[in-house]
């Protein structure tokens, strides 16, 4: 795969998938959101997001194009960002 930095939106259609993924990925974080815990693991809070994503027929962007090892969570914790997940446990909020 050649990452394209450039994406074009060229049609009524392009414009109604879109919207229909934005869609998914946005109830995708309130599922997570809605059953994140202290204590749980990020491996954990991925496994929710993972099945969400893939009951709507959806696929994680990262890992698709750019073969990142992790689902959701671990995509957005800096212990990831040089794509080795880690299997972090969740703090409770203050």
């Amino acid at each position: 795969l050649r990452y394209n930095p450039a994406m074009t939106v060229d049609s009524q259609n392009d414009i109604q998938h879109l919207k229909a993924i934005g869609r998914i990925c946005a109830e995708t974080l309130r599922k997570m959101q809605e059953q994140v815990r202290a204590g749980m693991t990020t491996r954990e809070l991925d496994e929710i997001g993972r099945a969400f994503l893939e009951a709507e027929g959806a696929r994680s962007a990262p890992q698709v194009t750019y073969k990142f090892p992790a689902p959701p969570a671990s995509a957005f914790h800096q212990s990831s960002r040089m794509g080795f997940p880690m299997s972090m446990f969740c703090a409770k909020a203050s």
